[in-house]
């Protein structure tokens, strides 16, 4: 999940540059994936059974969560100075589900957890206040559209957590969950106004990239949920992959990153180890 977390988004960031419109990433992301993933459950057998209660479920959790959050996602990726900058908000959602799993599946939350979550924040701090010189320059729009997709992307972790506990199996919540959100995103493509479809080789190439790498990423991540202990723990190993992509990004892109910003990332990074070690 790490691995892949930091190849799909650099490769995101690098489409982005190239001005591939997020309409056409947001397809190749959850199309491409889909299509692995069935090909997937083909070879390996897997049943594609579905009861009608799981089918709402994620039918509405895909629209809500998963393509309205990517939607936020992206737009917050692209107006942020630094992709790292929106993403470290982002996958900071291991600090909300780790209350809600206390609440909803009766996992445990210790003091020491309650100090590395304000270490967290503290640090997140540090990644979402501007300076006022920055300010003139920037749109705090990026901020926005972060936080509404930590919510969007903490309740799909949720979701998925859900439906292993009713005993769906890992492949089946990954699949149908991308190919329903891949739905949505396919109607975006023939809304005005109509996206130049034509597309280079090489960005072609980017655009199956990504689509691997969200199969792959996110069957880690629901697989990892089936045995970890706190839905937190595994998002916050997903949150932790931000400090290579923060740094990866400056280098290959140039995107800007200031001491006081990598300081900010650093120590969220810190904090959410500490939830996960303590």
């Amino acid at each position: 999940m790490f691995v892949f977390s930091v190849i799909m988004y650099l490769t995101i960031r690098k489409l982005q540059k190239e001005g591939i419109d997020n309409k056409v990433i947001n397809f190749a992301l959850f199309a491409g994936a889909a299509l692995v993933l069935f090909v997937v459950m083909l070879i390996s057998g897997t049943s594609f059974t579905l009861s009608l209660a799981q089918a709402v479920i994620l039918i509405v959790s895909s629209w809500l969560f998963s393509y309205l959050g990517n939607i936020f996602s992206l737009r917050g990726i692209k107006e942020a100075p630094n992709p790292g900058y929106s993403l470290i908000i982002q996958k900071s959602y291991a600090v909300y589900t780790a209350f809600a799993s206390l609440l909803l599946f009766g996992s445990s939350l210790t003091w020491q957890k309650l100090l590395a979550i304000l270490v967290v924040v503290v640090f997140s701090g540090l990644v979402v206040i501007e300076t006022r010189k920055v300010k003139k320059e920037l749109t705090a729009a990026w901020v926005i559209y972060s936080l509404l997709a930590f919510f969007m992307f903490g309740n799909l972790a949720l979701r998925s957590k859900f439906l292993l506990n009713e005993g769906m199996n890992s492949l089946a919540v990954t699949f149908y969950a991308i190919l329903f959100a891949s739905v949505f995103f396919t109607l975006d493509l023939f809304k005005k106004p109509k996206l130049n479809l034509k597309i280079s080789k090489k960005n072609n190439l980017y655009l199956a990239i990504i689509g691997i790498s969200c199969a792959v990423f996110n069957y880690a991540m629901v697989q990892a949920l089936v045995d970890a202990p706190n839905v937190a723990y595994v998002n916050i190993i997903n949150a932790s992959s931000i400090s290579a992509l923060t740094i990866l990004s400056a280098w290959l892109f140039k995107d800007k990153l200031t001491l006081r910003k990598l300081t900010g990332i650093f120590g969220v990074i810190i904090g959410l180890l500490l939830l996960f070690l303590l």
